[in-house]
């Protein structure tokens, strides 16, 4: 049966689970509202919080969203201009107007109020970039390895951010299934789930993971 998802989860899930998984790319705010409205079975990777639990199932273990069947962990940094004043410690961005780009209906929307500024939403990480070397936002939250995989795409772009420590928050993501489908298919959903984790896990994973990270500090 198909499942229609995003490119992203290693293609030996489905194929252990055997699973024929079709893949749709769309902003992460669609993709979201696609599950929850019956025009996607799937998203990835789905931070787990309590409105998106609502209508997406994810591997659990002890009442909690299980880590190890997580698709990926990551953390969300805070990029700037490098003539911008805009500084974070750990606990409190200040400077400038803190008028910060997020990617709309992703869980840096959520960040970046808790830290008591103004999340300005866009539809992916190339249309805040362009905002921030544009200076028209102070600051941009974006998870490390998507942000970073856009700047290396646009240099001259980059060459005016700077990424600021400490990262803003940890995150794991998940394959979030819609609720809908998990009920209807929960052997299913389990094994894929499961394949997630052990995959991961592998050593030959690991590996790949390892050999990529290399390539992209060379480029």
């Amino acid at each position: 049966m198909p499942l229609h998802l995003q490119p992203d989860l290693q293609p030996q899930a489905g194929e252990l689970c055997d699973v024929d998984i079709k893949f749709i790319l769309v902003p992460w705010k669609r993709a979201l509202h696609l599950v929850e409205h019956g025009g996607a079975d799937a998203a990835f990777s789905s931070s787990y919080n309590t409105e998106r639990a609502v209508y997406g199932a994810y591997p659990m273990k002890d009442g909690k969203p299980d880590t190890y069947r997580a698709i990926r962990g990551y953390f969300y940094l805070l990029f700037t201009h490098k003539v911008s004043d805009l500084k974070w410690d750990g606990k409190e961005i200040t400077g400038a107007s803190k008028k910060i780009a997020v990617e709309r209906g992703s869980a840096g929307v959520d960040i970046v109020k808790n830290l008591g500024l103004k999340p300005i939403e866009f539809n992916n990480e190339h249309q805040m970039l362009q905002m921030l070397s544009a200076r028209r936002v102070d600051g941009m939250a974006a998870i490390e390895g998507n942000a970073k995989a856009v700047m290396n795409q646009h240099p001259l772009l980059a060459r005016q951010i700077e990424i600021l420590q400490p990262p803003l928050k940890s995150k794991h993501g998940y394959l979030m299934f819609s609720k809908k489908f998990y009920f209807k298919h929960a052997e299913l959903t389990e094994c894929i789930w499961n394949a997630v984790g052990n995959i991961r896990a592998s050593a030959e994973y690991k590996a790949l993971v390892k050999s990529y990270s290399a390539a992209e500090s060379s480029d």
